[in-house]
């Protein structure tokens, strides 16, 4: 919102100029940051490929240079960190971060969860949103606070 893009009265109340006025941060929703299951098997597999990359997809790559294949994987960065529940010896990270354009309910379910195989069970279960809420500035500075409405 300090850019000056959000809800033109609030910004206006916190001396931001207003470029676009957006209901921005009125519809904020929490949701569980689990994009699925990582675990070891003890036989051979491989990627579905044509889960992965259908014709469409590549068609409009090769044509138009648009669609997700413009993208390094989806993924435009990522992290490993070491929590205080991690491994002793610090050499296994517990968590990672995916740093993404889009999630995996981006197209409210559609079509992402499909390509990874979750079922309509798992992901109204995980991706549900747990909370609900409005966020305002409380400052027009850089690193102020949010508030939670």
């Amino acid at each position: 919102m300090i850019s000056g893009i959000g809800p033109k009265d609030h910004l206006q109340d916190m001396g931001i100029p207003v470029i676009h006025d957006l209901r921005v941060g009125d519809n904020l929703q929490d949701h569980v940051g689990m994009a699925g299951l990582t675990f070891l098997v003890d036989k051979p597999v491989s990627i579905v490929q044509n889960r992965l990359q259908p014709v469409k997809v590549t068609t409009e790559y090769v044509f138009r240079q648009n669609g997700p294949m413009t993208t390094l994987g989806g993924v435009e960065g990522l992290a490993f960190i070491n929590t205080k529940f991690a491994n002793s010896s610090g050499l296994y990270p517990d968590i990672q971060f995916h740093m993404a354009p889009a999630s995996i309910n981006s197209d409210q379910g559609l079509q992402v969860r499909k390509v990874l195989g979750i079922t309509d069970y798992n992901y109204d279960q995980i991706w549900r949103p747990i909370s609900q809420r409005g966020r305002s500035l409380s400052s027009s500075t850089t690193w102020a606070k949010i508030f939670e409405l």
